[in-house]
């Protein structure tokens, strides 16, 4: 009687388990295709966030500017896309908890205004964090940013960031995950990205996806495209390992079965 219940408890447990990994590594397994479909693309021109470039949705009268997701993310994530405006650089920020290459660091993010309105997060790339975790590191300024003396010591609009068109891959906003107590996103290192926040400091829309901006790009640190299916088959491993452990718990109940009508037929 015991190991009937066992075995209807177990079972569609270890069943659901494997499911759920063998559903992780499709997933994967699809992202990585609509990556690799996208990337051979032409690369997407962005001057502005329109309606169906944000991945936001749009505000109703009366409403602040946005951030956040919705049904437009999938339109552009993992598209190569060009962006034209100008630096917000004093707004840049250190995201925490990047791993790059089995080692704790940042992610440098720097906001770009486009010149047809709204806001881009732009990943520059990993920076390593410090023996003390309460230092924040140095990283290098943005080159693309810096006007020529000539310029900068005019008046009026030559005075300001110089513009410019960067090129990356379009991919979804980190989602916060638990964090400790007083993590925050404000001042020079953020725990999570919060695009709302950040919509209403710049008083602009600031689009649901950001960009990892390509290697070989003059601001670019150490840049890592996302590889979704990287670990596929490890969420193989442990699905056929979950429905492993369902034929084991079957088997094993009906061999205690027949083992038991065998010792009663022997009385």
């Amino acid at each position: 009687m015991l190991s009937t219940c066992l075995m209807v408890a177990l079972v569609p447990l270890f069943i659901s388990l494997g499911d759920w990994q063998y559903g992780k590594a499709q997933d994967k397994i699809a992202r990585q295709a609509a990556l690799e479909r996208r990337l051979a693309g032409p690369v997407l021109d962005l001057a502005d966030l329109g309606p169906a470039r944000t991945g936001l949705r749009q505000p109703a009268a009366g409403e602040s500017a946005p951030g956040g997701r919705d049904a437009a993310l999938p339109d552009i994530e993992y598209r190569p896309v060009r962006l034209h405006g100008r630096w917000e650089a004093a707004e840049g920020f250190l995201l925490d908890n990047q791993v790059f290459d089995g080692q704790a660091g940042y992610a440098a993010i720097a906001p770009l205004r486009l010149n047809g309105g709204g806001v881009v997060l732009v990943n520059r790339g990993w920076v390593a964090a410090p023996a003390d975790h309460r230092e924040v590191p140095a990283v290098a300024p943005l080159a693309s940013a810096t006007l020529p003396s000539a310029e900068r010591s005019g008046a009026g609009p030559a005075a300001t960031a110089a513009t410019v068109s960067v090129k990356g891959l379009a991919v979804a906003l980190p989602r916060p995950g638990l964090q400790l107590a007083g993590a925050s996103n404000a001042g020079a290192v953020h725990a999570f990205i919060d695009a709302s926040a950040l919509a209403a400091r710049f008083g602009a829309p600031v689009a649901g996806w950001m960009l990892i901006l390509d290697p070989d790009a003059p601001d670019a640190l150490r840049v890592q495209w996302p590889q979704p299916a990287e670990r596929v088959h490890t969420n193989l491993g442990y699905a056929w390992q979950w429905f492993g452990f369902a034929v084991a718990a079957i088997g094993i109940w009906l061999w205690q079965g027949w083992r038991r009508a065998r010792e009663g037929g022997a009385t």
